[in-house]
């Protein structure tokens, strides 16, 4: 798709996707991975009993979200999205987030954030016309 499109946003939504922003090296790319819930977080409820296979699956997702947000602090077509004002504080002292690399996407993408890639009426007939759609 980054090879058809002027510019392309990967929508990653929740920890299973936490890493995908490494994968993509397109510079037309911007990755946005939105966690609904962290490590951290489950890791407070006490649910159920913390086994030592549940704590080494805790401390396992905790470095793979932590690797993401690292990435997305280092890497300028990575963001973070937050869906609460809860969340976003948790990913900011709990895991390092940086607010500059943070988007709100309570209801979806905060496209303000992304106002440099507004195009008018023109632009897009031009881009549509471009690709034949």
């Amino acid at each position: 798709m980054a090879n058809r499109f002027d510019h392309v946003i990967v929508y990653a939504n929740d920890t299973p996707f936490a890493g995908v922003g490494r994968y993509i090296t397109k510079q037309n790319v911007t990755t946005i991975w939105v966690p609904h819930s962290t490590a951290r977080i489950h890791k407070s409820f006490r649910v159920i009993k913390q086994t030592e296979e549940i704590k080494l699956f805790n401390q396992k997702r905790f470095a793979w979200e932590k690797n993401a947000i690292n990435w997305a602090n280092t890497n300028s077509n990575n963001f973070i999205g937050w869906t609460s004002k809860f969340m976003k504080k948790h990913l900011v002292l709990k895991y390092g987030a940086r607010y500059k690399r943070l988007i709100e996407t309570r209801v979806g993408i905060y496209y303000q954030r992304l106002e440099k890639y507004k195009r008018n009426q023109n632009q897009i007939k031009k881009i549509i016309d471009k690709y034949g759609i």
